[in-house]
């Protein structure tokens, strides 16, 4: 049985973060949590470059969220449940669970659904894979700086052929 982290809320409750500790003991092991994913697309205000200096400059328009949530936590509350819609989350841009093993990365690929230790995908000269699903596996801990190290040494191989 698992339940959210008690840091997650203890600071969301309206009562001194002493209390508010000794409330989640108990009422942490009574919540769920749903995650929602929004579909999302292009818009013109959207963008993402590359500037001079090599940083990257994001720009992300978010679409307004919250009437969703508000019905959702409506049909919870009818059914019995305690829905509190200050405990939504939303997380910034550039955000993202990592998937690993759709394009798992191999020594020697065998089809079109793997890739090769440059990223390259297997039966193409151009398309590179620089993600966490060129790799084989995750373990349970956040491996985002692992994912971006591999994602940087594949872009610098593509740079060096490109040269």
């Amino acid at each position: 049985m698992t339940a959210p982290l008690a840091s997650d809320f203890v600071f969301d409750l309206p009562f001194s973060a002493r209390s508010n500790h000794k409330l989640i003991h108990y009422i942490l092991p009574a919540m769920t949590i749903l995650q929602l994913f929004y579909p999302d697309q292009g818009r013109d205000r959207n963008s993402l470059r590359l500037e001079a200096d090599e940083t990257i400059k994001l720009h992300y328009d978010p679409r307004p969220r919250g009437r969703l949530e508000r019905h959702l936590a409506k049909v919870f509350r009818g059914a019995g449940y305690i829905a509190l819609t200050s405990f939504c989350r939303y997380v910034p841009a550039g955000s993202s669970y990592h998937y690993a093993g759709t394009l798992p990365m191999r020594r020697e690929p065998q089809t079109l659904y793997e890739t090769h230790s440059d990223g390259r995908l297997h039966g193409t000269n151009t398309v590179h894979v620089a993600d966490a699903a060129t790799f084989p596996e995750l373990p349970s801990k956040n491996l985002t700086l692992t994912i971006m190290a591999n994602a940087l040494r594949i872009g610098d191989l593509i740079r060096s052929h490109l040269r």
